[in-house]
C-alpha cells in the first residue's frame, strides 16, 4: 500500500510539473508579494485609505487558489486557451510555456530584490509615522494671572480649540477628557505624544489684564519636543466668546496649513507654504475687518510681517495696500501715519 501510496504521489507531482501548475504558484506569489510590497511602499504616500491595502492583500491571497485551479484545468496552445483534455500531447507547448514562466519568474525575483534593497536603504515613512504626522492633542492652555478665577477663559479656549481642529478631517483630534489629564503635569511631549497616540501638541498659554489678554499658543512636534510653530495674539475682550472662536479659527487654519500644506483648497495660503507667513496674515485680517485708526495700524504691521517672512506673499501684499487706503480714508490726507 506504501508503494502504491509513493507511486501515486510521484505521478500527481509529475502532472503538476507537466501542467506547470507549480511554475504557475511560484510565479503567482513572487508577483502577490511584490504587489503587496509596492503597495505598502506607495499607497500612503497618496493618503489612500488603510482598506484599500486591507483589499489588495485579501484580493493576492484568495487569488491563489483559483490560478492554481484554472492551470491545472487550462493549458496554453497557439489557439488560445483550450481545456487540457482537449489538447493532444502531440501538440502540446506545455513545455515551451514553462521555460517562459522560468523566465518570468527570473524576472519577477530580481524585481523583488531591487523593491527589498529600496526598502533597507531608502528612507520612507511607515503608516504609523504618517498618521501620527496628522495627529494632534490640543493640551490645557496655562492660566499665566495671578487669579484663579480666569481659569475659565484658558479652559475655554481649549474647547474652543479642540472643537475647531475638529472640523479638519484630515486631522486626528483628541478629545477633551483625554487632553486634560495632563492638565497641571510636567510631563515630557514624548510621554504625551505616546500615551495618546499624535505626532504634535498644542500648548500654550494666556495672560488676561484690564480687558485685554495675551494668548501664546506652540505646536510642538511630541517625539522630539521641537517647536515646529509659535504665534501670540493679543486681543481685548469686549466679547470673551467672540475672541475665543476667532483665536481658535485663526490656529486651526494655520495648522491646516503647517500640517497638511492644504494650500489648493484655501486660497488665501501662501503658495510655499510658509504658515508664518500665513499666521501674520490672518492676524492683519482681524484688525482691519475692526476698521478704526489703531487697529488698521495693527493691520498693516501684521501684514509687513507676513511680507517679511514671504517677499512673494502677493495677497499680503493687496491687503497691506487696502489697509493703507483704508487708514487714509478713515485718518484724511497726509495723516495715515499720524494720529486721527
Amino acid at each position: 500500500m506504501r508503494v502504491i501510496g509513493r507511486l501515486t504521489m510521484e505521478r500527481f507531482l509529475a502532472e503538476l510539473k507537466r501542467r506547470n501548475v507549480l511554475r504557475v504558484a511560484a510565479f503567482y506569489a513572487a508577483t502577490g508579494w511584490l504587489l503587496i510590497q509596492i503597495a505598502t511602499q506607495v499607497l500612503p504616500l497618496f493618503d489612500v485609505p488603510t482598506w484599500t491595502l486591507r483589499t489588495v492583500v485579501v484580493a493576492v491571497v484568495f487569488g491563489f487558489p483559483c490560478v492554481l485551479v484554472f492551470a491545472w484545468f487550462y493549458e496554453i496552445t497557439p489557439e488560445g486557451l483550450k481545456r487540457e483534455n482537449e489538447v493532444d500531447p502531440s501538440q502540446s507547448i506545455a513545455r515551451s510555456t514553462g521555460r517562459k514562466l522560468d523566465r518570468w519568474i527570473i524576472a519577477i525575483l530580481a524585481a523583488a530584490v531591487v523593491v527589498l534593497l529600496a526598502n533597507q536603504f531608502v528612507p520612507h515613512k511607515d503608516l504609523n509615522d504618517i498618521a501620527l504626522s496628522k495627529a494632534i492633542a490640543v493640551l490645557p492652555l496655562v492660566n499665566d494671572t495671578d487669579d484663579p478665577k480666569n481659569e475659565y477663559f484658558s479652559d475655554g479656549l481649549s474647547e474652543e480649540l479642540i472643537s475647531a481642529l475638529a472640523q479638519i478631517k484630515a486631522l486626528k483630534v483628541i478629545g477633551r477628557t483625554s487632553s486634560f489629564h495632563f492638565k497641571n503635569t510636567n510631563e515630557e511631549s514624548k510621554v504625551i505624544g505616546a500615551a495618546l497616540g499624535v505626532g504634535y501638541l498644542l500648548e500654550g498659554s494666556v495672560r488676561t489684564s484690564a480687558g485685554r489678554a495675551r494668548i501664546a499658543v506652540n505646536l510642538v512636534r511630541a517625539a522630539d519636543g521641537v517647536n515646529a510653530w509659535s504665534q501670540i495674539f493679543d486681543r481685548t475682550l469686549p466679547d470673551i466668546f467672540a475672541v475665543q472662536a476667532e483665536i481658535a479659527q485663526s490656529v486651526a487654519r494655520a495648522l491646516k496649513v503647517a500640517l497638511l500644506g492644504d494650500v489648493d483648497k484655501n486660497p488665501d495660503a501662501p503658495s510655499n507654504q510658509n504658515f508664518d507667513a500665513y499666521t501674520a496674515y490672518l492676524q492683519g485680517r482681524f484688525y482691519e475687518k475692526r476698521y478704526t485708526a489703531a487697529d488698521l495700524r495693527k493691520a498693516i504691521e501684521f501684514y509687513d510681517a507676513a511680507i517679511r517672512s514671504d517677499p512673494h506673499y502677493a495677497l499680503a501684499y493687496s491687503a497691506l495696500s487696502k489697509s493703507w487706503w483704508a487708514l487714509g480714508d478713515i485718518t484724511g490726507p497726509g495723516r495715515g501715519r499720524g494720529q486721527p
